[in-house]
C-alpha cells in the first residue's frame, strides 16, 4: 500500500498531464481552423466563386432596376398615349393610314386631327411611302425625310410624283431665309413676299413638302420641241412637270414673261402652279407653287439639322463637293461629268434626306427677287461645287432661258375639311 506522500505525488502528476493535453488540443484546433480558412479561401475565391457570387448579385440588382425603369417607361408611354387620345386639341378622329394607299382626304398617318412637324398631314390624293429610313408612324421618321406620292400601282409602289416633308420644329429648323456666306449675292440684296397662305400653312402644319426631284419632262410632252423651248407651249402650263426618278430634267425654261408674282406670264412659275392648281375640282388637297427662297434655305437647314457632320450642319449647303453633278477643276466631284444635266435622281450619292440634286445638275428658279431679276439657287453641272454650292444665290433676267433651270413645285399648302367638318390646320 502506497504511502500518503506517494498518493499525493501521483495525483499532481495526473492533473498536469490532463492540463497539457487540453492546451495541446486547443492549439491544434486553432491551427486547423486557420489552415482550413486559408485553404477554403484559396480554393473557393481562388476560382472566383465569391467574386462571381458578388457580381451575380450586383447583376441581378441592376437587371431588376433596369426592368423597373423599362416598366415605368412603358407605363409613361401608355399614359402619354391615353392623354393624347383624350386630348381635346388633337384627338384621334380617323383610322390609321396605310402605306401605299391614296388617302381620300387630308389626314395624318395615325388619324390625328391636326398635323405636326413630326406627324405631318398626308394631303388628299397622295399616299405615304417608306423610303431610306423615313418610316411613317415612327417617332424619328420625320428626321430622314418622309415621302408621299400621288400615284401607286396595284402593289402600293409609287409610280407618281413624289414629295418630301420638310419639318419646321421652330428650334432645329426654322422657317427663315439664311445668309450662308457662300452666295454671290448678299441676303440683303434679295427680297420676296411670301403669301400669307403659305406662312399660315407652315405655322399650323409644322412644315411643307418639297419636290423630291428636279422638275422633269412628262412622257406626253413633244420631245422634238424640247430644244426650242417654246414658251407658248411649255410656259402656258399646257404640259405639267413631273417629280419622278429618271425623268428627263426640264431644262432651259424662263422664269416668266414679266417680273410679277401675280401675273408672271409664260414660264416656270405658271408651269409649277399648273401641277396642282388651286381649285376644288383638282382632286388634291394641296396647291403647288414655284419654290420661295425661304423654303430653299429651310430645306437646306433641315438636311443638316439632325445629323452630326465633321464640318457642322451646313456642310452640304456651303461646300457641295462630291454631293452633286458638277464639272470644272475646283470642287469637282469624283464622278465624271459631261457638263450636261443628268436624269432626275440619277445618282443615289446626290440624295440628301430623300431630296435629290439640290446641289448641282441644274440651277433652280425661285420666287426670290434681285432688283428686276429673279434668283436661282443650287449650282449647275457646268459649274463648280465651291463657286455654286447648294446655298448659292445668283440672279438673271426673268425672260432668259439659256441657263439650266429647275423649278420644284414645293409648297402644298391648301387645307380641306375632313369628314367631321374640322379644319386640319
Amino acid at each position: 500500500m502506497l504511502s500518503k506522500k506517494s498518493q499525493l505525488k501521483n495525483s499532481n502528476q495526473n492533473r498536469n498531464e490532463k492540463g497539457i493535453t487540453l492546451v495541446a488540443l486547443v492549439i491544434t484546433v486553432v491551427v486547423m481552423l486557420i489552415l482550413a480558412g486559408v485553404a477554403i479561401a484559396a480554393v473557393i475565391d481562388g476560382d472566383g466563386l465569391f467574386s462571381r457570387a458578388r457580381e451575380s448579385a450586383q447583376t441581378y440588382e441592376n437587371a431588376a432596376r433596369e426592368e423597373g425603369d423599362t416598366i415605368q417607361s412603358m407605363i409613361n408611354q401608355i399614359d402619354g398615349y391615353i392623354d393624347e387620345i383624350n386630348n381635346p386639341n388633337n384627338p384621334v378622329v380617323k383610322d390609321i393610314a396605310t402605306i401605299g394607299t391614296i388617302v381620300t382626304e387630308n389626314q395624318t398617318y395615325d388619324g390625328r386631327l391636326k398635323g405636326t412637324y413630326s406627324n405631318p398631314i398626308i394631303p388628299k390624293g397622295f399616299a405615304p411611302i417608306n423610303e431610306n429610313g423615313a418610316i411613317w408612324g415612327t417617332t424619328e421618321g420625320y428626321k430622314s425625310g418622309l415621302v408621299i406620292t400621288d400615284e401607286v400601282d396595284e402593289s402600293g409602289n409609287s409610280i407618281g410624283n413624289e414629295f418630301v416633308w420638310v419639318p419646321v420644329d421652330g428650334i432645329a429648323v426654322k422657317f427663315e431665309r439664311i445668309e450662308w456666306g457662300t452666295e454671290s449675292l448678299e441676303l440683303t440684296e434679295c427680297s420676296e413676299t411670301v403669301p400669307q397662305a403659305i406662312t399660315t400653312s407652315v405655322n399650323n402644319n409644322g412644315g411643307f413638302y418639297i419636290a423630291r426631284y428636279e422638275a422633269g419632262i412628262a412622257t406626253n410632252m413633244p420631245q422634238e420641241e424640247l430644244t426650242s423651248n417654246s414658251s407658248a407651249t411649255y410656259g402656258s402650263g399646257a404640259y405639267k412637270p413631273v417629280s419622278k426618278k429618271e425623268a428627263i430634267v426640264w431644262n432651259r425654261i424662263q422664269w416668266g414673261d414679266a417680273n410679277d408674282d401675280t401675273a408672271p406670264g409664260n414660264g416656270a412659275v405658271t408651269v409649277a402652279r399648273s401641277m396642282y392648281p388651286n381649285g376644288s375640282d383638282s382632286g388634291y388637297g394641296v396647291v403647288s407653287t414655284l419654290i420661295y427662297g425661304v423654303q430653299w434655305d429651310t430645306a437646306l437647314k433641315f438636311i443638316g439639322a439632325y445629323d452630326v457632320r465633321e464640318a457642322g450642319y451646313d456642310t452640304y449647303a456651303t461646300n457641295s463637293t462630291g454631293m452633286g453633278n458638277y464639272s470644272g477643276i475646283s470642287g469637282a466631284d469624283d464622278i465624271p461629268s459631261t457638263s450636261t444635266p443628268a436624269e432626275c435622281g440619277a445618282r443615289e450619292g446626290f440624295r440628301q434626306k430623300n431630296i435629290y440634286d439640290m446641289a448641282g445638275n441644274v440651277d433652280e428658279w425661285t420666287m426670290e427677287k434681285h432688283s428686276t431679276n429673279r434668283v436661282f439657287r443650287g449650282g449647275t453641272c457646268s459649274g463648280s461645287a465651291l463657286t455654286g454650292p447648294a446655298s448659292g444665290r445668283g440672279s438673271i433676267d426673268v425672260d432668259k432661258n439659256y441657263t439650266v433651270k429647275r423649278f420644284p413645285c414645293s409648297t402644298l399648302y391648301k387645307v380641306d375639311l375632313n369628314t367631321e367638318g374640322h379644319r386640319i390646320n
